[in-house]
């Protein structure tokens, strides 16, 4: 990942957004069946650039998210479908305060799209819930139960495309 964002959406005062800075997953470039994963989220960090939180904000994405295509437009070279956080949804840090963000329902996908041409993948809103707040800094930021939505894209480098069969 060279390049994003993530917004999360339902903690602390308003949205928290923070930029890319680095990450790494797994794509199969080529033509899959729609029915195939064509790729898995790694590890996203998120620690620049941060907005809406407090100071010293970091944000992580899970590895564990994978992706699955529906269609395929050939006109706009994009794929759309649905992406799985099987693992956690999300790490919040912030300076004495750690947060765990888990989708409510890892079943349920969250709308992606994937566009060949500039390689960019975004996807969400997950649904998550806060299921670990630890540290003194959490007041304010974040509490077991609070329920947020995370939004996240994605640039990655090498580009990769994915046509999906009909």
């Amino acid at each position: 990942a060279v390049d994003g964002s993530v917004t999360v959406a339902g903690l602390g005062d308003g949205p928290m957004t923070c930029v890319t800075t680095d990450g790494w997953g797994i794509a199969d470039s080529g033509t899959i069946r729609p029915q195939d994963v064509f790729g898995e989220v790694g590890v996203t960090t998120y620690v620049s650039g941060c907005t809406g939180g407090p100071p010293g904000l970091e944000m992580y994405s899970a590895p564990g998210t994978v992706l699955w295509p529906e269609s395929y437009d050939a006109a706009t070279d994009r794929v759309t479908g649905e992406a799985y956080p099987w693992l956690w949804a999300m790490w919040v840090a912030a300076p004495d305060c750690d947060v765990d963000l888990y989708a409510v329902d890892p079943f349920a996908g969250a709308p992606l799209t994937f566009d060949n041409a500039t390689a960019t993948l975004a996807y969400g809103p997950i649904e998550a819930e806060v299921t670990a707040a630890e540290g003194t800094g959490c007041d304010g930021v974040a509490a077991v139960g609070d329920r947020a939505t995370v939004e996240i894209t994605i640039v990655a480098s090498p580009g990769f495309t994915v046509h999906p069969l009909p």
